[in-house]
């Protein structure tokens, strides 16, 4: 009479998706294999418990580190594009001789970094409970996609000498899908730092969707995306993705130089360009805790390939056990 108790305490006894496939694990055994994918049963066990002690969020150190190490290069290229961006900015605002072959380059490198990290950032987890957030995924990648369609569309407006209200249209267009993008990337890394069981810099993230976003609406607006520099001389600034307005961290240094007073509306682009050198050190803290997350996730998961399932199992898998 002992042996069925015994084996009745390994089964598992409510609804319960496998963490790989979403198969039902009901009923199987806990040193089992999901009959879909060949999971571990016990792996799928252990982390509803530690997402249940993490207060709703798997830890990112329990998930494929693969992924993981994805999400981490995503961050560097991040860092190294803002980097680039302020680069550019130096550039154009003092106006420094540079030759064209270097100009090009320099210009457009930091542009496809942005796009390739954005677009890495934006790929789901590998798991069942990846897909509970894909929408989040595919409006990162959709909005990078028509920032850059928007991009070049101004680009080649320019390029041709178009008319001022295409012009016009083309900056609209990039200023709203720059804060579409800023929005979705900053509720995308909300969700990471909850993972990363950071509340504080999960608040920050939230708090960063929303002040990059109406930064990148307000520079729209006729008159407000322009800072003196010097009297009687302005000059033009537009958002950036994530980054908002880094160019103010390069322009508003010169600005108060000449500035009589601190009015209004330097108070504006001062606080502007602290959100921006605020972007700087969120993704910094991400960099560093998602590397650190890929290694330990990389010794806690291992990358074992996943079994290849026999072709009779699939049929069976069908029945609900």
């Amino acid at each position: 009479m002992q042996a069925p108790a015994a084996i009745k305490a390994d089964v598992v006894g409510d609804d319960l998706p496998c963490y790989r496939c979403g198969y039902n694990v009901r009923g199987l055994a806990s040193d089992g294999r999901c009959p879909e994918c060949a999971a571990s049963v016990g792996e799928t066990l252990h982390r509803r418990a530690a997402t249940t002690l993490a207060g709703g969020f798997l830890p990112l150190e329990m998930s494929d580190p693969r992924w993981v190490r994805r999400l981490a290069t995503a961050c560097t290229l991040l860092l190294i594009a803002g980097t680039g961006l302020l680069a550019t900015h130096v550039l154009s605002i003092f106006e420094l001789q540079v030759p064209m072959a270097v100009s090009v380059p320099i210009f457009l490198t930091p542009c496809a970094l942005l796009v390739a990290g954005v677009w890495m950032l934006g790929a789901g987890e590998p798991t069942h409970a990846g897909r509970r957030r894909a929408w989040l995924c595919v409006t990162v990648r959709v909005t990078i996609v028509a920032w850059l369609l928007s991009m070049t569309g101004m680009i080649w407006v320019l390029a041709s000498a178009g008319p001022f209200n295409a012009l016009r249209y083309c900056m609209v267009s990039k200023g709203l899908t720059t804060a579409a993008v800023s929005w979705a990337f900053f509720w995308r890394l909300r969700e990471f730092a909850g993972r990363l069981d950071r509340r504080w810099l999960r608040r920050a993230c939230a708090g960063l969707a929303v002040l990059v976003s109406l930064l990148c609406l307000a520079s729209c607006v006729p008159g407000a995306g322009e800072i003196e520099i010097r009297p009687d001389a302005y000059h033009m600034f537009m958002p950036e993705p994530i980054f908002g307005c880094s160019m103010l961290l390069v322009l508003l240094p010169c600005s108060l130089a000449y500035v009589p007073r601190f009015d209004a509306a330097v108070a504006a682009y001062a606080a502007a360009a602290l959100a921006s050198a605020g972007v700087f050190v969120v993704l910094d803290i991400f960099h560093f805790a998602l590397h650190r997350a890929a290694r330990r996730s990389r010794d806690i998961v291992g990358s074992v390939a996943m079994p290849r399932e026999a072709p009779g199992e699939r049929t069976a898998a069908g029945a609900t056990p």
